[in-house]
Order: C-alpha cells, then structure tokens, then sequence
C-alpha cells in the first residue's frame, strides 16, 4: 500500500481496510473479496452485454512493466533507432509472443516499446510498409503474420488496437 496505494488493491478487488488483513479476519477477508471479484466481473460482462468495450489504461500498463502476461516489442520490420530492417528476425518473435499467449492466459503485447518500458512509436515499421504504409495497412501486416503463424481460428481472437501514448 505504501508503494502503490489503494488503487492498487482495489484493482485486484482486494479489501482495502486493514482490519480485514488481520490473520483471525481472514473468513472475512475471503467473504469481501469474494463479493468485490464478483462485482468486477458482474460489471464486465454488463459492459459486453451492452457492446461498451472495457477500456485499458495503455500508459498505466507500460508503467506496470513487462511481465507474463505482458509483453514489450520495440519493432516488428524497421529497428527504430538504427533504421536497420529487421523483419526477418522480429516478425517471428511477434507470432511467437502471440503464441505463448494464445496457449496460456493471454496476455498484451505492446510494439513501439522498448524493453525499458518507453514508447518509441511504430512510425518506421508503418512506414516500411511497400503497399498501404499507413496505421490499417500496418494492422493486416500484423494480422497476416499472426494468421500465418497460428492459423485463421485462433487469430481470429486476436485483438489489435493502437492507443497513443505520450504522443
């Protein structure tokens, strides 16, 4: 709590009064959180029901930092800082990393993030692109590879999106 704060418990539906931490209040402990996961998913799927997609904090996972369920890629065709094409070597790092989490819990990969946790953009890989160098013809780049190297049906649960952090 002190790292962190509440928020952060609270994100992981953890009761945020002390006296719940106690080891003689951990049936109670158990019975609020119980109650609180409950709600999350409960509020969740009101949000699929109602075609309201949930919204991730971009930045605020970045910050989190890579871990098994995310996962952070600099590029995919052209190494941002030297300008060098890479495709060869990344682009198979990129299936792979959507396999793992395909055939795990999931997960979030992150491209245009360096391993420091920093946006570098992905405006040299969008730009590398011979037919449609722009953010659509980039997303079926991605989404070609990832059905090349999985196949159609798993793909097809896949999601791509390009929030913007810090510009």
């Amino acid at each position: 709590v002190a790292d962190h704060g509440e928020e952060a418990l609270r994100e992981h539906c953890i009761p945020t009064n002390p006296d719940l931490w106690l080891l003689e209040n951990y049936e109670v402990f158990l019975e609020a959180r119980r109650r609180s996961l409950a709600d999350a998913v409960n509020r969740f799927v009101d949000s699929i029901a109602s075609g309201q997609r949930a919204t991730v904090d971009a930045a605020a996972l970045i910050e989190a930092g890579e871990g098994a369920t995310l996962e952070f890629k600099r590029n995919v065709r052209v190494d941002t800082e030297t300008g060098e094409a890479v495709a060869k070597v990344m682009e198979p790092m990129i299936v792979k990393t959507v396999a793992a989490f395909l055939n795990s819990d999931g997960g979030t990969l992150f491209i245009g993030v360096n391993d420091a946790g920093i946006p570098v953009g992905i405006d040299r890989d969008v730009a590398s692109l011979t037919s449609s160098p722009n953010v659509d013809g980039y997303e079926r780049h991605l989404r070609q590879l990832v059905i090349n190297g999985v196949g159609q049906v798993p793909a097809a649960s896949v999601e791509i999106s390009f929030p913007e952090v810090e510009g």
